[in-house]
């Protein structure tokens, strides 16, 4: 068993190692293969979105995009301006208390509420932005975020693989007590690989620049202490988290 670990790991490791190094000394044949995947993607969704267009008017549909996305960039700049924030924020103020929240309590939640909606807005426009830098043919932002996306998810993986091949080598004694770590870590991986890959929404990721990043890392972290909690602890740790759950949208009163 501890051999299989070893292998898997060893393997693993080479892997994740071998695809840093080539996005490190390889970068421009990485930018033109990015490149061709974020165009496949963008033409293959917008094919899907306006069945009516050809290749080459793949720009008309980035453009009806983007003035959907202005649309809703204008509405959401009129609510965040309307009386709307203050009812939500009244809203907000008085949830779970008992006594009715004090006019500071219900400006400082309309303020936040109002904030929010500006920096949805705001994000919308930075979106439409990104979709004229396409149309234009800029690609640079786009595949350098796509870049260091990658490189993170490569290194989570790597330094995964390396905990489990260093665990491998622990005194003979200790051995049989990390076999289901080591094990629960790898799965952690295969499940988080296999998110990254196959379950992601490529073109919004691409066009919004909506990518993991660091988050990949907390999500591999979650998933292998729930794995650990499940297996080794019987799901003390989960169930109670999920016990407690609904106790965290019902007020105190």
């Amino acid at each position: 068993m501890i051999a299989g670990i070893r292998i898997t790991a060893a393997i693993g490791a080479a892997a994740f190692c071998a695809l840093l190094l080539a996005l490190t000394l390889f970068s421009a044949q990485f930018e033109r293969t990015a490149l061709g995947f974020a165009k496949s993607q963008i033409t293959t969704e917008m094919q899907d979105r306006f069945p009516d267009l050809a290749d080459r008017a793949v720009p008309q549909g980035l453009q009806k995009l983007a003035d959907q996305l202005g649309a809703r960039q204008a509405a959401k700049e009129r609510a965040a301006e309307s009386d709307l924030p203050d009812l939500i924020g009244k809203v907000i103020a008085n949830h779970c208390k008992c006594t009715p929240a004090t006019d500071a309590e219900v400006a400082r939640s309309t303020a936040l509420v109002r904030a929010a909606m500006q920096a949805n807005a705001a994000r919308l426009g930075l979106q439409q932005g990104v979709i004229f830098d396409v149309i234009k043919g800029k690609y640079d932002a786009i595949l350098a975020a796509l870049r260091q996306d990658v490189i993170i998810m490569a290194t989570t993986n790597l330094i995964a693989f390396m905990a489990v091949l260093a665990a491998s080598f622990a005194p003979t004694p200790k051995r049989p007590l990390l076999i289901y770590p080591c094990l629960l870590l790898l799965v952690s991986v295969g499940i988080c690989t296999a998110l990254y890959l196959f379950n992601t929404d490529w073109f919004y990721a691409i066009l919004y620049q909506s990518y993991y990043g660091w988050a990949y890392a907390t999500m591999m972290v979650v998933i292998f202490a729930f794995l650990m909690d499940i297996t080794l602890n019987y799901a003390r740790a989960t169930l109670k988290i999920l016990s407690n759950l609904p106790s965290a949208f019902v007020p105190a009163c």
